[in-house]
């Protein structure tokens, strides 16, 4: 007899959205990696902000396991997505340097994203008293990690502004989604 439970987590503050993503054309890292203009389709909510563009991105776990006699697999999706809806750019601010910018913001979420596949590959399922737990409370420090490195990067560059610390952004992103390459989407 073979049965699936299917758990979802949010790495997100708001619901639950991973199986509504695709159904309301969330952009997955997997398929669609490089951001264009026109993934940026939402209104910017402050009138009074100078900020000229805002991806909205998110991690998303899909997780359970599947049973066939004695046999137990721990299954698992984890998603880097991006929200067309909800980015937003200034319409005179639409350049490449800003365009780059907002897609390093997708990069670190996707970054994460590889982070946690690498750490539910390593773990060890079958020896965890609760395995709920054990993933939740993983799935807080990568989300607490993310929401941290998409804060340090923005103080960083400024918000882009500042062209040598955007390059060493690059250039760290580089290497460490190259370091994660194994777990990529």
């Amino acid at each position: 007899m073979k049965f699936l439970v299917v758990l979802l987590i949010s790495l997100q503050a708001v619901s639950p959205l991973w199986a509504q993503a695709t159904k309301q054309g969330w952009n997955n890292y997997a398929v669609h990696p490089e951001l264009v203009w026109e993934d940026f389709k939402g209104k910017n909510p402050n009138i009074n902000t100078t900020t000229a563009a805002e991806v909205n991105t998110s991690l998303e776990l899909k997780w359970g396991y599947k049973t066939e006699g004695t046999e137990i697999e721990f299954i698992y999706e984890v998603y880097a997505l991006q929200n067309p809806n909800a980015s937003w750019v200034e319409v005179t601010q639409k350049t490449e340097r800003v365009l780059s910018h907002e897609q390093l913001h997708f990069d670190i979420t996707e970054l994460h994203a590889r982070i946690f596949r690498k750490w539910l590959s390593e773990f060890d399922y079958l020896n965890t008293r609760n395995l709920r737990r054990q993933v939740n409370r993983k799935y807080t420090e990568i989300k607490i990690a993310w929401k941290r490195m998409q804060q340090e990067y923005d103080l960083d560059t400024n918000h882009g502004i500042l062209f040598k610390e955007q390059s060493l952004w690059n250039d760290k992103l580089e290497v460490l989604l190259e370091k994660y390459s194994n777990f990529k989407s």
